[in-house]
């Protein structure tokens, strides 16, 4: 009788490290397959730089999804530091596209999350991509294009 018991529990037993085992597994290979957001997001930048916008699109969406808030300096494995702002990058993207009052949306964004302004250099650039997307968005729509507030740190 005691053979009988030990043969039943050793079968649940194995099934169940058996079980757990494949199931840890899976997790790894899932784990080493995903990437981090700002993996996706650097990616995009890059491509973009190169000019390959279709191909960023997709992993630009991907970090938004996982990390919507834009920052200065945000914090990324081995404690550095990146300069975050994927709706400026997605406005690009939906500027070339012809997607005008999406850019300009992108660009509210970004700019209403007040990071973009600490990085001079960049916020000159999307104040140049803003002054090309709001009057063509205020052309086609026939609303008059908001006055744009002057930045006194970049003078």
């Amino acid at each position: 009788m005691a053979n009988v018991i030990l043969r039943t529990v050793r079968r649940p037993l194995s099934l169940w490290v058996g079980l757990a085992l494949l199931a840890g597994f899976g997790l790894a290979t899932q784990a080493q397959a995903s990437t981090y957001w700002y993996e996706d997001y650097l990616v995009a930048v890059r491509l973009m730089e190169k000019g390959a916008i279709n191909e960023a699109e997709p992993l630009l969406q991907r970090a938004i999804q996982a990390n919507p808030l834009s920052g200065y300096a945000e914090r990324i494995a081995g404690n550095r530091l990146i300069s975050y702002h994927p709706y400026y990058y997605r406005a690009m993207i939906r500027y070339e596209h012809g997607d005008l009052t999406s850019a300009r949306m992108d660009l509210e964004m970004e700019e209403a999350m007040g990071q973009i302004q600490k990085n001079r250099e960049l916020y000159a650039e999307f104040q140049d991509l803003r002054g090309r997307v709001v009057p063509q968005v205020a052309h086609d729509t026939g609303t008059p294009a908001k006055a744009e507030p002057e930045d006194p740190g970049l003078r």
